[in-house]
């Protein structure tokens, strides 16, 4: 399991390697970079990238849809990479959407009202607690949250 302090160390070292990148990619082209554009949304955007598609949007349930349809929703380990963490692998897709239900839900997250915004930014900022939480579980940032 990883700890919260490792997850906000890493986040914060992920953010500032993002930040020096990009600066220095937009300062290369001729472009001025907003420090305070980037950590308002822009790092949020990039560092969860795909949690909102696996927890608030129709996306997942498309997926889920899918696998309900080929009956792969109940096999654990389907869907995952080989970097994928040992509580994920231990887990069928079901599984793994219910306990992201659960841990959403224990965080007074409103799934509905999420479903309503657009910004992935924002979603993903309002997701960050639950995302902490299931670090704390033992998934992995990639693949098993973010990819």
């Amino acid at each position: 399991m990883t700890t919260r302090e490792e997850i906000f160390n890493e986040m914060e070292r992920l953010r500032k390697e993002c930040a020096e990148k990009s600066k220095k990619f937009l300062e290369h082209i001729g472009l001025e970079f907003d420090e305070e554009k980037f950590n308002g949304g822009e790092f949020w955007q990039h560092y969860l990238n795909n949690l909102s598609l696996k927890t608030s949007c129709k996306f997942r349930d498309d997926v889920e849809k899918l696998a309900i349809k080929d009956n792969t929703c109940d096999i654990k380990g389907f869907y995952l990479n080989s970097d994928s963490s040992e509580l994920r692998k231990s887990q069928s897709l079901r599984q793994f959407h219910m306990t992201i239900d659960k841990v959403i839900a224990e965080e007074k997250i409103d799934l509905e009202e999420l479903r309503t915004i657009s910004d992935i930014a924002e979603i993903n900022k309002r997701l960050f607690g639950a995302y902490i939480r299931l670090r704390e579980l033992g998934y992995n940032h990639w693949p098993d949250l973010t990819a």
